[in-house]
């Protein structure tokens, strides 16, 4: 582990707040230093948790614990980060975690080569670190597109009925697809555009957001397209009425069949492959390939969505628009 000023045992609260200042100070130099002679983007990896707890259940609140030490630091990286611009961070602390602390470190390794986790974890690490430098250069999806039966709820709202499909706490279907609903709707509240590509009647497909249960609104979406049309064309439709590029969009949904027509038509849309009998496969598909990470978020972002709709709106109103004139 890159720290020099480690906590000790017998330090004091405040020697170890010493210790801490100190640590966070000489990185900061570093930082500093780097921006002022090269002016460029700087990715700094946080810290993954400690391999060994020698204090056991006491070294998650224990001040002079090198886990409660490693964890401050980590929060005083995440303050810099959010305060200077250009200046990120490759969240290390949560990779390592998502793989395991019991695979991620590799002792032996270590002590032979000086490889900071285990050997196989390495394209995990570029990847995310490929992530972090994707979105600093602004190359990050923009818009979801779904699918609605079996993908934002379970069952077929024409067949089922509003009140047939799952969706809720009374099941253990509803409350996966009610949690997969929260996820797209912070997605949603962050910048990312919805949009819906359904084959269905557009009333009966609409009917689906009335569910007392639903978290998504019909006010969610950009853009909602529910007809019997090949999903490839609605998904270039979406394309085209936004005005952003195929690369761009993501198509989520739960039919093998559609996400294959998709892929052989626009091999530029997104189409990650999904397991529609765990619905939580949804949410690792999305996050997997990190399609919409970002670096900040502001307050146009947003609104971004609300944006593309109200202009969606605007279109349609002047297309129904006519003009009445005499001589």
């Amino acid at each position: 582990m890159n720290i020099l000023n480690l906590p000790q045992l017998d330090d004091t609260p405040a020697e170890v707040d010493e210790k801490l200042s100190a640590e966070f100070q000489r990185f900061k130099i570093i930082w500093e230093n780097l921006s002022s002679k090269y002016n460029a983007i700087i990715v700094q990896n946080n810290f993954d948790a400690p391999c060994t707890q020698p204090e056991g259940n006491l070294d998650s609140f224990l001040p002079q614990s090198l886990s409660r030490f490693v964890a401050r630091l980590n929060e005083k990286f995440a303050d810099y980060a959010t305060s200077h611009a250009g200046f990120y961070l490759n969240d290390i602390n949560r990779l390592a975690a998502e793989v395991g602390l019991s695979r991620w470190h590799n002792r032996a390794q270590y002590h032979a080569y000086k490889f900071a986790m285990d050997y196989d974890i390495f394209p995990a690490v570029a990847k995310n670190l490929k992530r972090v430098i994707c979105a600093a250069l602004g190359r990050v999806k923009k818009c979801l597109v779904l699918d609605l039966d079996n993908t934002l709820w379970g069952g077929v709202i024409g067949e089922d009925g509003v009140a047939g499909i799952s969706l809720g706490n009374e099941t253990a279907e509803g409350e996966a697809y009610t949690e997969f609903q929260k996820y797209v709707k912070r997605l949603k509240n962050r910048g990312i555009i919805l949009a819906v590509c359904s084959k269905n009647d557009e009333d009966v497909a609409k009917s689906g957001f009335s569910h007392p249960d639903s978290v998504l609104t019909l006010e969610d979406f950009a853009i909602f397209l529910a007809n019997w049309e090949p999903k490839n064309l609605n998904v270039a439709k979406i394309s085209r009425e936004l005005n952003i590029g195929l690369d761009s969009l993501v198509f989520l949904d739960d039919s093998p069949a559609e996400r294959e027509i998709v892929r052989k038509n626009l091999p530029e849309v997104a189409v990650p492959e999904i397991d529609s009998a765990d619905v939580f496969s949804y949410i690792r598909a999305l996050e997997a390939e990190g399609y919409f990470d970002t670096l900040a978020i502001s307050a146009d972002d947003k609104r971004r969505g609300d944006f593309y709709r109200e202009n969606q709106n605007r279109i349609a109103a002047r297309e129904n628009f006519i003009v009445v004139g005499g001589d």
